[in-house]
């Protein structure tokens, strides 16, 4: 390098050693006594950016679900469009789930509500496998 490129990257005339350089100092003795410290505000600011994430992503999905189905937007791109909507409001509704036990407590759920997320990641989880896996279609179809 010469000393013009030097210059432009450190704003001065002098090169810069390794021994310049200042590392980080982590006050804390490890990784345990952080996340013991700062566990509460990393789940509170959890907690509430994911209701502004729910009350602006409910709505706009399902906007955007009512916009796209249109008739006169059911070409190529507003069928995609579509079903993007459709699964960002399905994964938003399966999230809150998972957040309501998670960051909420809320840990009684109903068997309905349990049997449906089985039987939607089960449904999922062979649909990917039906298009590779010739004994998988066997399989359902013996069942």
């Amino acid at each position: 390098m010469t000393a013009n490129h030097t210059e432009l990257f450190n704003g001065s005339g002098a090169s810069m050693n390794a021994s310049s350089v200042v590392p980080a100092q982590f006050s804390y003795d490890s990784m345990e006594l952080f996340y013991q410290h700062r566990l509460p505000n990393i789940m509170a600011v959890n907690r509430y950016f994911t209701i502004v994430w729910y009350v602006v992503g409910f709505p706009g999905n399902l906007l955007a679900l009512a916009v796209w189905i249109q008739p006169r937007m059911r070409h190529s791109s507003g069928c995609y469009l579509a079903a993007l909507a459709t699964t960002d409001f399905l994964f938003l509704m399966l999230h809150l789930v998972l957040e309501l036990q998670t960051s909420w407590d809320v840990s009684k759920r109903h068997e309905t509500s349990a049997d449906v997320m089985q039987h939607l990641k089960m449904s999922l989880r062979d649909s990917r496998r039906r298009e590779t896996s010739p004994d998988v279609v066997a399989r359902l179809q013996t069942s």
